[in-house]
C-alpha cells in the first residue's frame, strides 16, 4: 500500500527544491549560551541530491503535488513552478538551535520579507489565522507556544517549552537575539570556529548540558573531577553525503582543564589494534567490533566506582573477572554472523576474543569445568588449553591458544583461520576501536525471511540500497560512521531520492 507523506517531509523537499536558486552572518541571531546547534546546507543538498537535473526536480515536484492535502495543493504548485516564492535565500544555511531556556528556534536569512509572509501565513496550520503585528522594525505573530518574527534580514521561529515562558517574553527575546551584537552571539565563540572547519551537508554543535536533568542524576558524572560539569563537554557532529556513501564524523571538545586532562587519563585504557584478531576467510561475519585495550588500566579504572569493584572481585562460575580484565593487553573482539534458520534451532556462530600477556585464566576454567558439569552441564577438557561445552545444538569451545590469545566461539571455524585477512582489515588496522556490520550480505542469506516480515515489507527496497555501516576511532577525541552504499559510483543522497521517487511517485 502506498503511503502519504507527512507535511514535515513534503516541506523539507520544499525547502531543497528552494535552494536551487552574504551580506549579514545568520549565527549572529543566535544566543552564546546555547545548548545545540544545527546548521542545514540546503543548497549544498539540492546539488548532492540529483535535483539540479531537470528530469530529477520535475519527478520529486510530481511526487510533491500527489501527497500534499488537497487544499493545499494550488498553493504547492505555485511553490513548485517559482521556489524563490519561499522569500528565503538558501545561500546562507537555515539554523536550528536550542538555548539555555530549553526554547527551540528556526532562524534563516530572507531574500524577500512580503513573499515569506505570504509563504508562512498559509503553511501555519495553528488553531487561528496569522495575523501580523509590527514593532520596532520586526513583524511577528504568536501561535500558541510559538512566535514567528522577523525584520528585513532575518526571520526566526521559536518554540517554548510549554508553560515555560510567556508570549511576550518570548517575543521579547527574539528581537534581543536578531538585534544583539555579534561578539555576544554563538558566532563570536571558539567552537563556533571549530564548527566552521567541518563545512557538512548537515552540522551539529552541542552541550552534553543538553542531556535531561532526570538522565543525568540516573548518571553520575562519568567519573569526573567534582568541580568538572557537564555543560564543559561540547560535541561537533557533522554529517556529509558523498559518493557511494554517507559520513557521520563527531569530535568531542572539552572546554575544562580538568576534565580534558582527566578524558585524556581515561583514554589511556585504549590501543591501537593490531589484527590479531581480524576475520579470515572469502566472507566475513555480520558483525564484527574490536577494541585495543591496556587491562591493567581499565582494571584500575573500573575498580574507581564501588559497585562495578565489588562485580569485578567476584567469581562467576569459576572465572575470577578481576583477573580476566587484568591480563588483557592488546586487541578485544567480538564477532557475530548471521541466524541460518530460527525454525530450525539453529544458533547464531559468535566469538569473543582477546589478546592476554599469560595464561592463568586456564586454571580458573579448570574450577569452571568442575562447577558446570556440578550443575548438571557437560563441560570437557579438549586438551590442556582448550574445553567445549554442548548444549542442544549449539557448542561452544573456550580456551588460550599457544600465543596466549582467550576464545570463546561456537564458529568451528575460528580455531581454524585461513590465514586471508577480510578486505576491510587495512582501514581497521591501528584504529582505537572498529566495528563493521554488513547490511548486504545479511540481506542476502536471510532475504526470504527479512520480505516475509510485514513491518520490513516498506523499508526492504531502501535497506537493500546499502552495503554496509561501519564506526571506527583512530583517536580518543575523534570517531567516524560511514554508511556505504552497494553502488559508489553516485551520491547517496541521490540514490535514496531516487529510491523514494520509484517507490512513492506515480508508475
Amino acid at each position: 500500500m502506498k503511503n502519504k507523506f507527512t507535511g514535515a517531509a513534503c516541506l523539507f523537499l520544499l525547502l531543497l527544491l528552494a535552494a536551487c536558486s552574504k551580506e549579514r552572518d545568520i549565527r549572529t541571531a543566535i544566543p552564546s549560551d546555547v545548548k545545540m546547534v544545527v546548521a542545514t546546507d540546503f543548497k549544498a543538498l539540492v546539488k548532492k541530491g540529483g535535483l539540479t537535473d531537470p528530469k530529477m526536480a520535475q519527478s520529486v515536484k510530481k511526487l510533491i503535488e500527489e501527497n500534499v492535502p488537497e487544499e493545499d495543493r494550488a498553493f504547492a504548485g505555485e511553490l513548485l513552478d517559482d521556489p524563490a516564492g519561499m522569500g528565503i535565500d538558501f545561500d546562507q544555511p537555515v539554523y536550528t538551535f536550542r538555548t539555555a531556556k530549553d526554547e527551540m528556534a528556526v532562524v534563516a536569512k530572507l531574500a524577500d520579507k512580503s513573499d515569506f509572509k505570504e509563504f508562512f501565513s498559509r503553511i501555519w496550520r495553528g488553531e487561528t489565522e496569522v495575523a501580523w503585528k509590527s514593532e520596532d522594525g520586526f513583524d511577528y505573530d504568536v501561535q500558541g507556544d510559538g512566535v514567528i518574527i522577523m525584520n528585513d534580514e532575518l526571520a526566526m521561529i521559536t518554540m517554548a517549552s510549554s508553560g515555560t515562558a510567556t508570549s511576550d517574553a518570548l517575543r521579547l527575546r527574539s528581537m534581543g537575539w536578531i538585534n544583539q551584537r555579534p561578539e555576544d552571539s554563538f558566532q563570536a565563540t571558539e567552537d563556533c570556529e571549530k564548527m566552521d572547519d567541518e563545512q557538512g551537508d548537515i552540522s551539529s554543535w552541542m552541550s552534553m548540558e543538553i542531556v535531561p536533568e532526570e538522565i543525568k542524576k540516573m548518571v553520575p558524572q562519568m567519573g569526573l573531577p567534582r568541580d568538572v560539569q557537564l555543560d564543559d563537554i561540547h560535541y561537533l557532529v557533522n554529517l556529509d553525503f558523498e559518493e557511494g556513501k554517507v559520513v557521520l564524523h563527531s569530535e568531542v571538545l572539552i572546554a575544562n582543564e580538568a576534565a580534558a586532562k582527566h578524558y585524556e587519563e581515561q583514554a589511556k585504557i585504549l590501543k591501537p589494534l593490531g589484527g590479531k584478531f581480524f576475520p579470515t576467510g572469502n566472507a566475513s561475519p555480520w558483525i564484527w567490533a574490536g577494541v585495543g585495550i591496556d587491562g591493567p588500566k581499565l582494571y584500575q579504572q573500573l575498580k574507581e566506582n564501588a559497585p562495578v569493584k565489588q562485580l569485578l572481585e567476584g567469581v562467576v562460575f569459576g572465572f575470577n573477572i578481576q583477573k580476566l580484565i587484568s591480563s588483557m593487553d592488546g586487541d578485544v573482539a567480538v564477532s557475530a554472523d548471521i541466524i541460518p534458520d530460527w525454525s530450525a534451532g539453529i544458533f547464531p556462530l559468535f566469538t569473543v576474543q582477546a589478546e592476554l600477556d599469560n595464561d592463568s585464566i586456564l586454571e580458573d576454567m579448570d574450577v569452571m569445568q568442575q562447577t558446570l558439569n556440578m550443575l548438571g552441564l557437560n563441560m570437557k577438557k579438549d586438551s590442556p588449553r582448550q574445553y567445549s561445552l554442548e548444549q542442544q545444538k549449539m557448542k561452544l569451545w573456550l580456551g588460550v591458544d599457544k600465543e596466549n590469545h582467550f576464545y570463546c566461539t561456537s564458529d568451528a571455524n575460528v580455531l581454524q583461520p585461513d590465514g586471508k585477512a577480510a578486505d576491510w582489515a587495512a582501514d581497521a588496522e591501528g584504529c582505537l576501536f572498529y566495528m563493521r556490520m554488513d547490511i548486504h550480505r545479511s540481506v542476502e542469506k536471510q532475504s526470504s525471511m527479512l520480505k516475509g516480515d510485514p513491518r520490513l515489507r516498506v523499508s526492504m527496497p531502501i535497506i537493500e540500497l546499502f552495503d554496509a555501516v561501519t564506526l571506527y576511532a583512530k583517536d580518543a577525541n575523534e570517531c567516524w560512521m560511514e554508511l556505504t552504499a552497494v553502488d559508489k559510483d553516485a551520491n547517496l543522497l541521490q540514490q535514496l531520492l531516487a529510491k523514494v521517487v520509484s517507490l512513492y511517485g506515480t508508475h
